[in-house]
Parts: C-alpha cells; structure tokens; sequence
C-alpha cells in the first residue's frame, strides 16, 4: 500500500510525501531481500524525484537509478531495463 501512495502521490505534486512513503517502501523491500520489488521502487523513487526537477537532487537520483539499474541487469528484469533510460 506505501508504494502505491506514494507513486500516487508524486503524481499529485505532494513531495514530502511522496520522498517519505517511497523511501519506507526501499527500506521495508531492503530489510525483506525482495530484490525484484525494491528495482521497481527504486525507480519509482528516482522517477519522483527527477519529476520534483530540483536540482540538488540530481546525485541521489542517479545513485537510485544506478541501483535500480544494477539490480535489473541481474535479475533480468527486462521491462524495467527498458523503462530506465527514459529517466537517466
């Protein structure tokens, strides 16, 4: 439900709380090794911010996409592998 919301709530413009429940979300996917789901939130993370436009963002969102990345090129996560360029 966290990641949901909070993708809908980047959608809507509501940052701070799209940065807080994605962040809950790569933690709790953290702390389970469900590597596959934390890719995808991961990129939903980096998506939001690179949407925010802030600039001093810019860093973290590429350490997340980098991370996304990474994970999807192991786990042969094909779709996501294709999505990705769309927000370096």
């Amino acid at each position: 439900v966290e990641w949901g919301l909070g993708v809908l709530a980047g959608a809507l413009g509501r940052w701070a709380e799209a940065e807080k429940r994605l962040a809950t979300t790569t933690a709790l996917f953290r702390e389970m090794t469900a590597r596959p789901f934390l890719a995808l939130a991961l990129y939903d993370h980096a998506a939001m911010l690179r949407a925010q436009g802030r600039s001093s963002d810019r860093r973290r969102t590429a350490t997340l996409i980098d991370e996304a990345a990474a994970l999807a090129d192991e786990l042969g996560l094909e779709a996501l592998q294709r999505r990705i360029p769309s927000i370096r």
